[in-house]
């Protein structure tokens, strides 16, 4: 056995840097847990405790933070937008923006322009429509008034998981997905306005093996 040596010599050698590292490790461990950036660790109410919500969607500009989602009170769901002006320190009081007796979930979006107006949009599926279709409110007053719903008109059979967004020169894109010509497309929409729309694009070529897009 003439390698036994060795052999001994490197387990004398790994015995050594473990005892090391285990000395190290106790010497300069923290148990203090930090987080970069300071304020991940904080949380702050954005709804009032008698709403269910679900289906949170936010946005940002600058200090004011927008935040919409489907409110359940009293049997009733709706479509509630909270709004902090402090960067998210404080919420106001949520406003109640649409009274939607939708027979499925809205799945609404809300986008903040640099002029401090706020858009929404939503899908509902009424009794009387066996079709979803995509409304709209604006407030163009940081959130104190609301335009009543407007129902986005296209020439599609169906629209539905409408999302909405403000460029930096405040022009408002809408984008969803629409049933059209046998199957399910992403369109694009955009208004210099907030009022009248551009005959929607569509956003894929769809083949023949493919059943629809839709955003992820």
């Amino acid at each position: 056995f003439p390698r036994m040596p060795f052999y001994k010599k490197i387990a004398w050698m790994i015995f050594f840097f473990s005892i090391v590292s285990l000395l190290f490790i106790i010497a300069f461990q923290d148990s203090n847990v930090s987080t970069l950036p300071v304020g991940w660790d904080k949380s702050y109410p954005i709804t009032p405790y008698d709403l269910y919500v679900k289906n949170i969607k936010m946005a940002q500009r600058g200090n004011i933070i927008a935040v919409v989602y489907e409110g359940e009170k009293n049997k009733a769901i709706d479509v509630y937008v909270s709004l902090s002006f402090d960067e998210g320190k404080k919420f106001i009081q949520p406003v109640k923006i649409a009274l939607t007796p939708s027979k499925t979930e809205r799945y609404p979006d809300i986008s903040v322009s640099s002029k401090g107006h706020i858009a929404v949009t939503w899908q509902e599926l009424s009794e009387e429509d066996p079709n979803s279709h995509i409304y709209y409110s604006i407030s163009a007053d940081m959130g104190a008034t609301w335009s009543e719903p407007i129902r986005f008109k296209t020439k599609t059979e169906m629209e539905l998981l409408p999302k909405v967004l403000y460029d930096y020169k405040g022009r408002l894109h809408i984008f969803y997905s629409a049933y059209r010509d046998k199957g399910f497309n992403l369109f694009h929409t955009i208004s210099e306005d907030e009022k009248i729309f551009s005959e929607p694009d569509s956003l894929v070529e769809i083949s023949a093996a493919l059943r629809g897009a839709f955003f992820p």
